[in-house]
């Protein structure tokens, strides 16, 4: 698999939300720039970024719109999380 597309996985695990396509995360700006320029170069259709200003943490939210292959994978991502919560209650941390 491409790393592009392993790293979205993962990332979208640990900071995506369930509404599908966004991700949402404090601080972190390297990061930020890395999953948009990632979606940029897995040809995501469009990339959203809103982010808070005078505020600690600074919260960033990354919306946008995947091409088929990667709009699978994010669903998957999205699944493979929820069994996880699943498993692990409710109130499960992952």
């Amino acid at each position: 698999m491409d790393p592009r597309f392993s790293y979205l996985y993962g990332a979208y695990l640990r900071y995506g939300c369930d509404e599908p396509f966004q991700f949402r995360l404090a601080n972190s700006s390297g990061r930020v720039e890395l999953i948009k320029q990632l979606l940029v170069d897995v040809n995501a259709k469009w990339v959203s970024h809103k982010f808070t200003i005078n505020t600690a943490p600074v919260a960033h939210d990354i919306a946008f719109e995947p091409e088929l292959m990667l709009a699978t994978l994010i669903r998957s991502a999205l699944e493979e999380r929820n069994a996880l919560r699943r498993e692990l209650g409710e109130g499960g941390e992952l």
